[in-house]
Order: C-alpha cells, then structure tokens, then sequence
C-alpha cells in the first residue's frame, strides 16, 4: 500500500464488536487473535496500535502485528456488529504462521 491509497470502513455506530486480527502473505490468509468489544468497538484496535505495555494483551497483539509486518505479512482485522447478549462463547484462538496453535481458550 503506498501511503496515496484510501481505506475505507463502515462507521461503527455499534460499540459491541467481535473481531479477528488476520495475517496475509501472498494467497494465505490466517487468524491470529479473535477478540470482542462491549463499549469501545474499532477504538480497541488503537490500543494494539499504541501497544502500551500495561495492558498485557494489547501489547501482545501489537508487538506480534509488528514482528510479523518486519517479516512481510500484512495485518489485516475483520470486525463486525455483535449482539453480546447472543454470544454464547467466544473461542480465542491464536496460530503461529506456522500451521500450530499457540494458544487456545474458550470464554463463556
């Protein structure tokens, strides 16, 4: 992307998000981190992009986004509108770009 070109996203009127933080390299796409929002929806990706690290997650997520863009994957988050009261369970699911989950755990 050079820096002339415009991304556009759909104005999150919705503060309760699911999300899935995506890596690409060529044809590949694969999920790294999937995550949800109750009161701040696309704002939580900021808090990647910041990376403080008193906030063990955000750091985490942002520090992996930056290893992997130095290595040439592009960064990529789908997000979308969530009634939280109809999730049940939310699996948290984050791979290597090697094929081997790292971690997996399921929040109800």
């Amino acid at each position: 992307m050079t820096s002339n070109e415009w991304k556009r996203i759909t104005f999150p009127f919705d503060p309760k998000i699911i999300y899935v933080v995506k890596i690409r390299k060529e044809a590949e796409i694969k999920p790294i981190y999937v995550g949800m929002s109750e009161t701040r929806n696309i704002g939580r990706f900021g808090d990647y992009v910041s990376c403080q690290f008193s906030a063990t997650a955000d750091f985490k997520v942002g520090v992996a986004a930056r290893h992997l863009a130095s290595k040439g994957y592009e960064i990529m988050i789908d997000y979308r509108s969530s009634c939280i009261s109809q999730v049940h369970t939310i699996v948290h699911v984050r791979f290597s770009p090697f094929n081997r989950p790292l971690r997996s755990r399921v929040r109800e």
